[in-house]
């Protein structure tokens, strides 16, 4: 039982035949909320379907988009590319929804009312000024009501400043580095600022209304919600042109963003609008099965109640404790579109939509859905309990998902992109501009873990650039080589220490990335993984070598200072001088190292000072530069291995641990076991 008392029978994997090769993958499964081996439905092990919940069409990406539909097309690619899957992926596109709806509506009157008060000089009449002061009214009144109901374009400014004081004072320090670090804004105080930009604006064009084009970009934002009030209900129902000719061009407008992200299109796209016939019949099953029920007013309700005590076999249950919403419902509003239906005119709720299309392409048993992280509940929720209703009958319920993956949200200072915030920037915004382009962007999601959250930040921009940096130059070096190379210089025997110790790495580096891409994806540590195998390779696999050397020699019992002297002499073959700035503070340790190993050759140093400079090396020189060095037993050269958050952790407590014991120590005068 669930901790709500429904029924929640246990999450059952999929089966493959007993001679299908499965690699050992591993996904973070958000039905379960663990990491689940990966088994596809395909008996063979090889076919995996794929339905990804896609964009709403009416407006253009932006940013966060974009961190959605890169991290699903990256894992989409390390599925196909790397683990050897014949994937299936459907996306949709919602082309019709509230958002849609509304704005389509909009839109419409508004290019209604221009073409309708049109001047030929280009001024603003009388009747267009007294519509846009209605507006306005109409406007500060809905939302912001602490402002007086006789607050006018004359007093707006002063009535604002009274009202809303907290809101509007600038911050305390003009310098932006300094604002940044305030307490960040609550989603009132966003939509509050929001609302204050919008009037004031408008209050600019009223109280100098020189010119219709002008006047016009100054107060769209508040005529809008005011002739929709006025005139949406009369829209026909039938007219369905209004709205598809909005979500047509956004469509078209968000695959030239993904092809400019070069994110892989969809094996198959479904559109809501194209459905429209499956879907009735979707809900003409679920009403079949007992689980749904119409009402007198043509409205089709989902039965929870009678769901909940037959079959409840597995949601997300993020909505723990709540009840659900209704999942899916037909009915026709004033100036809405609307289509034939056995219970009248209406259109669909969002979330049977993608239930209807997914199961009507891809079948009963779906092995990942994916989406936004969002978007757990409600939509997914619903969709899982109504595609659950739709094929389960008494005595068989189906598992519909096997597996669902939710991407993380991109923020900034805490709050997911939103046009109603005005905190959002566009894709084509952010590929236009200097700073980001589609590949460092790629790298940006790369280096975070797709189910996480991304913080928009400069140290984050700059993370992403060095790493660019050292890829290009690991690209440039090696196409260098390629070019100078000779067949006679291939042979493992004619290899020098350097080109011995690089196939070494690889070798480990492919099993670690193998490792860290069978473990839900994460690139995040394949990325650590290739930072050390990139430009930081000449250096800090000599270095570390070096060092196993000499606390080998060191340990002999009868120090070989000559011995010593003679490795750090032989080091400098190794390595070379640093040709770029990410290369220099790596080749700046090694030579540091190498330094101090020969001066304290030539000093006859005791065991204990040489050993010293070893641990140094490995705590303070290249921890500070992200790397570990893990000392094994039995004669084993240390593991050169990327810092990671448990090893950070790990640390830290150990220091605190640490302290905690020498100021203890101190309270008891030094006394003590």
């Amino acid at each position: 039982m669930a901790s709500d008392g429904r029924k929640q029978p246990p999450w059952i994997p999929p089966q493959a035949q007993p001679d299908a090769q499965v690699p050992r993958l591993r996904i973070d499964n958000s039905l379960t909320r663990g990491k689940d081996d990966f088994v596809p439905a395909d008996p063979t092990g090889k076919a995996v379907t794929w339905y990804a919940c896609g964009p709403t069409v009416y407006e253009d990406a932006h940013l966060g988009h974009a961190k959605n539909y890169v991290s699903t097309d990256i894992i989409r690619r390390i599925m196909q590319d790397y683990f050897g899957f014949d994937v299936k992926f459907v996306m949709n596109t919602t082309d019709i929804d509230d958002k849609i709806i509304l704005q389509a509506r909009q839109q419409y009157l508004l290019a209604r009312f221009k073409q309708e008060h049109a001047t030929q000089d280009g001024s603003v009449s009388d009747s267009v000024l007294a519509e846009a002061k209605a507006a306005f009214r109409q406007y500060i009144g809905k939302n912001l009501p602490s402002l007086p109901s006789d607050t006018n374009p004359d007093t707006f400014s002063e009535a604002v400043e009274k009202a809303y004081k907290e809101i509007t004072k600038p911050p305390p320090s003009s310098d932006a580095a300094t604002a940044d670090q305030g307490q960040a804004p609550t989603v009132a105080e966003l939509l509050l600022r929001a609302h204050i930009a919008t009037a004031r604006s408008a209050v600019e064009a009223l109280q100098a209304p020189r010119n219709l084009p002008r006047f016009f970009a100054k107060t769209n934002d508040i005529l809008l919600p005011y002739l929709d009030a006025l005139h949406g209900a009369e829209i026909d129902s039938n007219n369905h042109k209004i709205y598809l000719e909005l979500s047509q061009k956004f469509e078209r407008r968000f695959f030239e963003d993904m092809t400019a992200l070069n994110v892989l299109p969809p094996d198959q796209l479904t559109r809501v609008t194209e459905y429209i016939t499956p879907i009735v019949r979707f809900v003409e099953q679920i009403v079949a099965n007992g689980f749904g029920y119409a009402t007198p007013d043509g409205s089709v309700y989902f039965d929870i109640d009678s769901f909940e005590k037959a079959i409840y076999i597995a949601t997300l249950g993020w909505n723990r404790g709540t009840k659900m919403t209704v999942p899916s419902k037909l009915m026709v509003k004033p100036g809405e579109p609307a289509w034939p239906s056995p219970w009248g005119r209406g259109r669909p709720g969002w979330h049977i939509e993608c239930s209807a299309m997914a199961s009507e392409v891809i079948g009963k048993t779906i092995d990942i859905h994916s989406g936004g992280v969002d978007l757990r509940f409600p939509h997914h929720d619903n969709e899982l309990a109504q595609s659950e209703a739709y094929w389960s009958t008494p005595g068989c319920p189906v598992q519909w998902i096997n597996y669902f993956i939710h991407m993380g949200q991109l923020r900034i200072r805490g709050l997911k992109m939103s046009k109603s915030f005005k905190n959002y920037t566009t894709i084509r915004a952010v590929l236009s501009g200097k700073e980001w382009t589609a590949r460092s962007l790629r790298i940006c999601f790369l280096l975070m873990p797709w189910q996480d959250g991304i913080e928009v930040t400069d140290e984050l921009m700059k993370a992403v650039v060095g790493w660019e940096g050292k890829l290009n130059n690991l690209f440039l070096k090696s196409l260098d080589l390629w070019r100078h190379s000779s067949p006679e210089t291939t042979t493992t025997q004619e290899l020098g220490i350097a080109d011995k110790q690089l196939l070494s790495a690889l070798g480990k580096g492919k099993a670690d990335v193998d490792s860290a891409l069978c473990d839900s994806f994460n690139t995040s540590v394949v990325m650590k993984i290739l930072l050390i195998l990139l430009p930081t390779k000449p250096y800090v696999y000599p270095v570390s070598e070096l060092r196993d050397k000499v606390r080998t020699l060191a340990c002999s019992g009868s120090v070989d200072h000559a011995a010593i002297a003679k490795l750090a002499d032989e080091i400098i073959v190794v390595a070379s001088t640093a040709e770029d700035e990410s290369s220099k503070s790596y080749d700046q340790v090694l030579q540091h190292f190498r330094t101090n190993v020969k001066d304290l050759a030539a000093q006859q140093a005791p065991t204990k000072d040489l050993l010293a400079l070893c641990d140094q090396l490995r705590d303070v020189h290249l921890w500070n530069l992200g790397i570990y060095l893990e000392d094994r037993n039995n004669s084993q050269p240390a593991l050169v291995r990327p810092l990671d958050k448990l090893l950070i952790e790990a640390r830290a407590e150990q220091e605190s641990a640490g302290a905690a014991k020498a100021k203890a120590k101190r309270r008891t005068g030094g006394q003590g076991g």
